[in-house]
């Protein structure tokens, strides 16, 4: 339980307003999950959830991270109440956020250095910076 860091991504889903919110820090070396880390308000299967999910994605390969669900989660936990699968739901949305998070960042660094350049924003980011001429 914790933040990581220097994570690789960090994802936080849920709703404050309905009560569950689960944050996601991750770690990726290799195609791998280094390291995983949670935080998590609400329920404890929310909390649960997050727990068991860090402790099942650690060493896993980002392409068998595609594939995780909320059914892992709910078989690892002994199963969960069916009011409460929403809250198994939320491990399930986060590695979703955290990989595509991750997939974006790299992709960006990856074209940066195929052109032997840092990454430096995007043209809407340039946009916003260069002086107004008029």
């Amino acid at each position: 339980m914790g933040e990581l860091p220097d994570a690789d991504a960090v994802v936080t889903v849920g709703s404050p307003t309905h009560g569950d919110v689960l944050k996601l820090s991750l770690r990726i070396l290799e195609g791998r999950v280094s390291d995983a880390q949670f935080k998590s308000f609400g329920c404890a299967v929310a909390i649960a959830a997050g727990s068991v999910t860090t402790e099942m994605i650690r060493g896993m390969r980002l392409e068998d991270l595609e594939r995780f669900d909320n059914l892992q989660v709910a078989e690892a936990l002994g199963g969960v109440p069916e009011s409460k699968m929403v809250c198994s739901v939320l491990a399930e949305q986060a590695i979703r956020e955290a990989l595509a998070v991750y997939r974006a960042r790299f992709s960006r660094s990856a074209s940066a250095e195929l052109i032997g350049e840092p990454y430096r924003g995007t043209v809407a980011d340039s946009a916003a910076e260069s002086p107004s001429r008029g």
